[in-house]
């Protein structure tokens, strides 16, 4: 009630402020105007009796009669009137009816009405406090879902912010609703990931691995995914499964960030530090437009290592989209498809990189790829590039 009081006082000042210079204006103006008219008048008739236009006497009796005239009204400026001319409220009057209304609708269009509410419920709310501004945004955030439940980027604000401040209640119920309208997003499913973590104090549970596996069939190669896969399979009693995962994804984490040093240091705890065998090969995929051309962006494009010197799955394989291209792809040993089919345990390797237009990643009609030449797995050459253009993409 006192931010609304504190609000009329400040229209009404405001009001004032602006009308009633305009009423004594209008008072003023109009006695001002009086005398100059009369004055004007005297200099007028002392130019015509100059030239002789007057004759003396008539002059002598007009100019008594203007003094008389710019006498009275001097002595009206100098009385206050007891009313203003009626032809000075029009304008104030409007004024005072206006300014207020369309104060009132624009701070209800823009400005922050629900404000006074907030702080009607938290009497020592603290706006300068950042915990108290970011639940009052959460407020706005909240108003504005239930009004458009269909709003992607509210549930992620509100779900990444809920998963923050510890709400992880909250947390779990707008990254569901967010994949609800966005269902094959991976950082929507790792999101909920993370909610599902914290509210099972770090089990993985039945929920949480779906959503992993799910993210996995999609993007084999995704860092995030390949770490929570590990955690789960260590705590399930598969220590060697999670030492894999966590050795595939450690190569696509950038050197010296802080996840690649946790991953380095679960490795070490789990008895395999990161100085093994294990070969990796590292290769910059790109596209032509010309390979682009009328593709969706979600296209499938497979990047897999082969044998140069026998048939078979691909030694190490990792899933891409078409609109990630640029990118950097690291296959290693970690990636192989079958136990046993790895580089370290190949002589010479060739690298493929498909488009796959029908969403499958074997050899079709239609598909553009390209190859590398054959080249050592314990020694590949350096900047590895793999450019696809429009090509045969029916061979393996």
């Amino acid at each position: 009630m006192s931010f609304w009081l504190g609000i009329a006082a400040m229209t009404a000042f405001g009001v004032l402020a602006l009308v009633l210079p305009l009423f004594r204006a209008g008072h003023q103006t109009g006695q001002r105007s009086d005398i100059t008219d009369q004055l004007r008048r005297l200099d007028e008739l002392s130019d015509d009796l100059a030239v002789g236009d007057v004759d003396d006497a008539v002059a002598s009796e007009l100019k008594d009669e203007l003094e008389r005239a710019v006498y009275d009204a001097t002595q009206a400026a100098a009385t206050p009137a007891d009313t203003a001319p009626t032809r000075s409220l029009g304008l104030p009057l409007a004024l005072a009816i206006f300014v207020p209304v369309l104060a009132f609708t624009v701070y209800f269009k823009l400005g922050m009405p629900d404000l006074a509410g907030f702080l009607a419920e938290a009497d020592d709310a603290d706006l300068k406090n950042p915990e108290v501004s970011v639940e009052y945004m959460l407020e706005e955030v909240r108003a504005r879902l239930q009004a458009h439940p269909d709003d992607a980027a509210g549930w992620w604000v509100l779900a990444r912010t809920a998963l923050q401040r510890g709400q992880i209640e909250e947390a779990i119920t707008a990254a569901e609703s967010l994949l609800k309208i966005v269902p094959g997003e991976t950082a929507a499913k790792l999101l909920l990931v993370d909610a599902l973590l914290l509210q099972s104090d770090g089990r993985m549970t039945g929920k949480a691995l779906a959503l992993v596996d799910e993210i996995l069939e999609t993007t084999p190669s995704n860092p995030s995914a390949l770490i929570l896969k590990g955690i789960g399979l260590q705590q399930s009693g598969d220590l060697a499964g999670a030492i894999a995962r966590w050795r595939s994804a450690l190569p696509q984490l950038e050197p010296g960030s802080a996840l690649r040093s946790q991953l380095q240091a679960m490795l070490a705890s789990a008895g395999a530090p990161d100085s093994g065998n294990s070969y990796e090969v590292r290769v910059t995929v790109s596209a032509s437009t010309a390979a682009r051309q009328g593709l969706p962006p979600d296209t499938p494009v497979f990047v897999f290592a082969r044998n140069a010197e026998a048939a078979g799955p691909p030694l190490a394989a990792s899933r891409l989209r078409l609109d990630q291209l640029p990118a950097r792809v690291v296959l290693n040993d970690e990636m192989s498809m079958v136990p046993g089919r790895t580089l370290s345990n190949a002589d010479s390797v060739y690298l493929v990189a498909r488009i796959a237009v029908n969403g499958q990643p074997g050899a079709a009609p239609g598909n553009h790829e390209a190859r590398t030449s054959q080249f050592p797995p314990d020694s590949p050459p350096a900047n590895l590039e793999l450019l696809i253009g429009i090509a045969d993409g029916t061979r393996e």
